[in-house]
């Protein structure tokens, strides 16, 4: 494995940012519409990127403890963006029907909790919410798999639920979430992840070639695309995904724009998290206003929301550092 030195890789930093505007397009619609349709296909490779980064820097070392930390973090965003996404559905409520509860009856069911504990999908919150549960999940599998020595096992059966996983979103009638959670979208891409950290040193061959790779990626999503229609899952955004990952790993020393390695680094989360809050609010205050102001709208008010909590989460952290120097003086 490379000895290079760890450092941010500000390649990865500005790819988070375009992830996290990725995902906020599939939820609001692309402005462009004449693309739309092929621009969510496209966009379908950001939440594979994200798990395939989640295993790239895992521990490689046989250890728990960097996994079992980002399971705790993992489970702090879903604790407390959980809260958050609970008061802002009451505030929708209120604003839409007069009332703070009416949001939570179509979720009072068994199918609903069915739903969330086999396949992640945690509607009762929003869109988003299931890639933190799968993540959640995933992190789990991997810290009981490196203690009860089974971890070669899921490595080896990645390549097959991947394929089922494909499969299932592509040429089967059931619901996208069926083939898009933990066991068929989270656990192999993040294993797959996990191999190509351990294969780094021979992917420098393919330096200056990855583009190819993105290319042929993009093809087969518009072939996949033009023959399933619009599906959760094409092969053809993995080959994309794997490929990007690539290309960031081999060019770590790219120069990017100063503006959007900060936005990657500092924005992407918040904006994942708080977006569909604010689709569904400006959704019920302007019924009629159209997908390209919509979700211009949503991403301008997103990234204004997240430097917000950036500046606020800046200022406690400095506040707190004063008042504990002031308490051990």
């Amino acid at each position: 494995m490379s000895t290079r030195r760890n450092r941010s890789n500000q390649t990865i930093e500005c790819l988070r940012f375009v992830c996290s505007v990725a995902i906020l397009f599939i939820h609001c619609g692309f402005p462009l519409a004449f693309a739309s349709e092929y621009a969510m296909a496209v966009s379908r490779f950001a939440v594979p990127y994200l798990i395939l980064l989640s295993g790239w820097y895992v521990d490689h070392n046989g250890k728990v403890e960097k996994a079992k930390k980002k399971r705790r973090d993992i489970l702090r965003i879903i604790l407390a963006g959980g809260c958050v996404c609970v008061i802002w559905n009451c505030f929708n409520s209120y604003l839409q029907y007069g009332n703070l509860s009416s949001w939570t009856v179509p979720y009072l069911n068994n199918r609903t909790l069915i739903d969330f504990l086999l396949f992640n999908r945690a509607v009762f919150l929003n869109s988003v919410y299931y890639y933190f549960f799968m993540m959640f999940y995933v992190y789990s599998i991997f810290i009981g798999a490196q203690r009860l020595r089974f971890s070669k096992m899921l490595l080896i059966l990645s390549p097959v639920l991947l394929f089922g996983g494909v499969a299932i979103c592509e040429f089967s009638s059931m619901p996208w979430y069926y083939g898009g959670n933990f066991l068929f979208v989270g656990i192999p891409c993040f294993c797959t992840g996990y191999l190509l950290r351990k294969a780094q040193d021979h992917l420098r061959i393919l330096k200056s070639k990855e583009w190819a790779a993105v290319a042929v990626g993009l093809l087969l999503t518009y072939l996949e695309y033009r023959g399933q229609g619009s599906c959760y899952l094409y092969f053809g955004t993995i080959v994309v995904a794997v490929s990007v990952l690539v290309f960031c790993m081999n060019h770590e020393d790219i120069k990017c724009p100063k503006l959007l390695i900060k936005a990657g680094t500092y924005l992407s989360l918040p904006i994942i998290v708080i977006h569909c809050e604010i689709r569904d609010t400006l959704q019920i205050l302007f019924p009629n206003l159209g997908i390209n102001k919509l979700s211009l709208l949503v991403l301008f008010l997103s990234v204004i929301s997240a430097m917000g909590y950036q500046i606020i989460k800046k200022v406690y952290v400095n506040h707190l550092s004063m008042e504990t120097s002031y308490l051990r003086k």
